[in-house]
């Protein structure tokens, strides 16, 4: 290519692919591209953009950093709002798995940006858009900052105790009340973080607590960073931290991370959450009631597909890293 004074071109839609001429697009286009691009991210973008011109018609900025529900009480806003959050995400998510099939370091790195910005707009809405983010900077080679992230969240979020129930998490998808009183964050992360020190020392975590639901992920990648770094440094430090942490989780969350570890989870392979994790006890969505007919806000079903779609792209990460699965189940038992 440089000897012919070439550069490969971008697919304009999804701005991942890459090729050297129309032949070479064409080929692609026939057995893969038209599958992803095509008939899922090209489609999508056009709702986004049609969403984006009724909004701007509305005088509603997606781009806002905190989301104003006085303005959902508008029906016609409201159902822009729930096809914006929709498409939106949908779109990212395209794109990032057509990164993976396709091995394009640019495509995941072009996920994450996307994801990082639309996480800081109509805050709250985007902000569980954070639970994915560490894992796409593992697979990035990016563990430094996965961990400035990771300790970012863990030290701002508030985690509350369910009363008289040490098995129950106290969490709910919508999130409510819970980033309140400091909304809108500005920023996401920290910076120059050691990620070899024990976070749980640092935050003063209290490992007899439950821990906020969805950081389950959070401690599986920690784990996964003091593996990685323990392979560099051979510090035994780390080694002991990668277990304190897998024993963290083994306290807490029971055989459900050893179980979607094990097996990789898929459409037809979700993980069970217990009923004893308490996370089907809410009720109406405070995001949702009074806006139309009534929604209900099911958690634990949130909570299982959240959790059966996250460890499925964590295994396309341990696949690749040789002995980390057998680490990890060994102290998950």
């Amino acid at each position: 290519m440089e000897a012919e004074n070439k550069t490969l071109k971008f697919c304009k839609d999804c701005q991942v692919a890459q090729y050297c001429d129309k032949e070479c697009q064409r080929l692609d286009f026939l057995e893969y591209h038209k599958r992803v691009c095509a008939k899922m991210i090209k489609p999508t973008k056009v709702k986004l953009a049609e969403v984006e011109l009724g909004f701007n018609v509305k005088g509603f900025d997606v781009n806002e950093s905190k989301l104003n529900l006085d303005k959902l009480k508008n029906p016609a806003v409201d159902e822009l709002f729930m096809k914006h959050l929709q498409y939106a995400d949908y779109n990212i998510r395209c794109i990032i798995e057509m990164s993976r099939v396709c091995e394009s370091y640019h495509g995941m790195e072009l996920g994450l940006k996307k994801y990082l910005e639309l996480m800081m707009t109509l805050q709250p809405a985007f902000l569980h858009l954070r639970n994915w983010i560490p894992l796409l900077m593992l697979q990035l080679g990016k563990d430094d900052e996965a961990y400035n992230f990771i300790k970012f969240w863990l030290k701002n979020t508030p985690v509350q105790q369910v009363k008289g129930d040490d098995q129950a998490f106290y969490w709910r998808t919508s999130e409510d009340g819970v980033f309140d009183d400091v909304l809108p964050f500005t920023e996401f992360t920290m910076t120059g973080q050691d990620k070899n020190e024990d976070i749980m020392e640092a935050l003063s975590i209290d490992e007899s607590k439950k821990p906020y639901f969805t950081y389950l992920v959070y401690f599986v990648t920690l784990a996964v960073i003091k593996r990685n770094n323990f392979e560099v440094t051979k510090d035994e430090a780390q080694k002991t931290h990668f277990v304190k942490y897998l024993k963290y989780i083994k306290h807490h969350y029971k055989d459900l991370p050893k179980m979607a570890i094990t097996v990789q989870p898929d459409s037809s392979n979700f993980v069970k959450i217990p009923k004893s994790f308490g996370l089907d006890r809410f009720g109406a969505d405070p995001l949702y009631k009074n806006r139309g007919g009534p929604k209900r806000e099911n958690s634990k079903e949130f909570a299982q597909n959240f959790i059966t779609n996250w460890f499925d792209d964590f295994h396309f990460y341990m696949n690749r890293v040789p002995g980390l699965k057998k680490d990890m189940i060994k102290h998950l038992k």
